[in-house]
């Protein structure tokens, strides 16, 4: 599928195409049509923290760790309480299969946590990382709150 023709409609909707394309590769799993999709929208609006979150979660299908890492860490200073940006970013740590990425992930779900502490994804993400982390009890707690 080509999607590039739109682009060549209007110079205005650009960032659009960009982004609905990059969604469309995305989902159809073409993560590395939608990281050069999403690169070229941040660039037209780089104070766009959901743009910087979904370029990040590009660079972590495409197994770019730290480059998925810096652009959540963006996407979170663009917008203060970006709840699933902490989400994100500490499923890239877990990711990592760390002991100091299984630290780093349980940081940002309690930090979700802290900001919304009834989001069901950061409860159960951070009782995933908790069980492996061999934290069977209070992992299984987070299942159940």
């Amino acid at each position: 599928r080509d999607y590039g023709v739109v682009l060549l409609l209007e110079k205005e909707m650009n960032q659009k195409v960009l982004l609905n394309r990059g969604l469309l590769y995305y989902q159809g799993g073409e993560y590395n049509n939608a990281l050069v999709d999403f690169k070229l929208a941040v660039k037209d609006a780089p104070g766009n923290a959901l743009l910087f979150h979904t370029l990040g979660l590009c660079y972590h299908r495409n197994n770019q760790i730290t480059k998925a890492l810096e652009t959540l860490t963006h996407a979170m200073s663009l917008q203060e309480h970006f709840i699933q940006a902490y989400i994100s970013r500490g499923n890239v740590y877990m990711s990592m299969n760390t002991e100091r990425g299984y630290t780093l992930s349980k940081r940002d779900y309690c930090r979700a946590l802290h900001y919304n502490p009834t989001n069901l994804t950061a409860h159960t993400n951070l009782g995933i990382a908790l069980q492996s982390n061999g934290k069977m009890n209070e992992g299984w707690k987070q299942f159940t709150a």
